[in-house]
């Protein structure tokens, strides 16, 4: 609030009076600003007329605004300027909703593409399997022995040979030093077994290498091994006519692809009551209880002929013989085939496969279909064992073994 001026001396009493015609005048001015409200805005014109003649007497002789101006318009401060509010940002077109019905039929046309191209790819995959069986298929070698194989009999016999094949590269190839091979060399039979299938069920039955029987085509009798030097026919119509048990399919299979067959595998397991060695065929086992044998070490087990003991710290040579070696190939097929039958990756199937066929004689009757339904079968194998009774003896031939009058039972459940 401005303070009044005073003049020297009495002050103005026009200048006090005017003060109070101001006021006065404020009173009347808001008076009837207040009563022109009242009356609907009719005296708009009359109040300010009225707060006019007060405006005007509250001014001094000076010219200058009077106590009264100032309250009548006190001075309002400028509004203070907001900053501007940022521009928002473009809201993002809401999705499209895709309708119903082309939900469905793009469904059904996925569906439809997947239902045409599934037996496509299935088709591929039974092609390309079709294919590589094919492949080793034909790397394995046939044998023309249609004439002297047999068609008869309740179930399908499997003539099967291990041959025992001494060449120097074949024993290097399969990681053998050949030093210590001192039997000679060539091939020779080193084990035969029969295999049959018959309603659903598996039997095996070992013939004993040193077993003595009339051969076929020569008129005399020897070990059966001899028959086997005579070649797969001659061997063949041995088992049938000494035997008289049919042989519908022959397979013949080396040692030396076997021992690859394992590594393909990653090795077998072989539990062995004591250790073991053979110092001929390269067999050593220091341990007792599972052993996991690589293709080498397998070979070794499976051809010993000099097997060894080791029974509280003293070596103890196998008193058996050749039915020793029989009972270890036929402990050493049913790891191999184990083995097999519980592989589920299908290349590791096809590497086992691949790895066994370059060493694989087969006769010309067994057909692809057939000798895929005979692996099959080989995956699942667990078969019955069938002995064959026997006693040792010796003649002519050195150390042979003789068929006792019981042989004829364990013949007659494969013919």
């Amino acid at each position: 609030m401005r303070r009044i001026r005073r003049s020297r001396g009495r002050p103005d009493r026009r200048r006090v009076a005017g003060v109070g015609s101001g006021r006065a005048g404020l009173g009347g001015g808001t008076a009837g600003r207040r009563a022109g409200a009242g009356r609907g805005g009719a005296s708009k014109t009359d109040a300010p007329a009225a707060g006019s003649a007060g405006e005007g007497r509250a001014r001094d002789a000076g010219g200058r605004r009077s106590v009264a101006s100032v309250f009548d318009a006190p001075a309002r401060p400028a509004p203070a300027r907001r900053p501007p509010s940022p521009a928002p940002a473009p809201a993002r077109p809401a999705p499209a909703a895709v309708p119903t019905g082309r939900k469905k039929s793009r469904r059904r046309r996925i569906l439809r593409t997947t239902a045409l191209l599934l037996p496509l790819l299935l088709l591929l995959v039974a092609v390309g399997a079709y294919l590589y069986a094919k492949s080793v298929y034909d790397k394995i070698e046939k044998i023309p022995l249609a004439d002297v194989l047999s068609d008869g009999g309740s179930g399908t016999n499997y003539l099967i040979v291990g041959s025992d094949s001494r060449d120097l590269e074949d024993l290097v190839d399969a990681g053998l030093d050949p030093a210590g091979f001192q039997d000679g060399g060539g091939e020779r039979s080193d084990t035969m077994l029969l295999l049959r299938f018959v309603d659903g069920k598996a039997m095996m039955m070992s013939l004993p290498r040193d077993l003595y029987v009339p051969i076929a085509e020569t008129g005399g009798s020897q070990k059966i091994n001899a028959a086997y030097n005579g070649g797969p026919r001659r061997l063949i119509l041995t088992v049938q006519q000494s035997l008289g048990v049919p042989v519908h399919h022959y397979l013949e299979v080396d040692f030396v692809s076997f021992a690859k067959l394992v590594d393909s595998l990653g090795g077998i397991t072989i539990d062995f009551p004591n250790p073991a060695f053979d110092r001929s065929s390269g067999l050593d086992v220091r341990t007792a209880g599972p052993v996991e044998l690589d293709g080498a070490q397998a070979l070794g087990f499976v051809r010993s002929r000099h097997y060894v003991e080791v029974v509280g710290g003293a070596e103890q040579p196998d008193a058996t013989g050749d039915l020793g070696r029989v009972l270890r190939q036929q402990q050493f097929l049913k790891a191999v085939f184990g083995e097999l039958g519980g592989v589920k990756n299908p290349v590791t199937l096809a590497r086992a496969a691949g790895s066994a066929a370059g060493g694989l004689r087969i006769d010309d009757t067994l057909t692809l279909w057939g000798a895929i339904q005979f692996a099959w079968r080989l995956r699942s194998l667990d078969p019955t064992p069938v002995d064959l009774p026997v006693r040792l003896g010796s003649n002519e031939a050195g150390s042979v073994l003789f068929l006792e009058p019981g042989a004829e039972a364990a013949l007659e459940q494969f013919r």
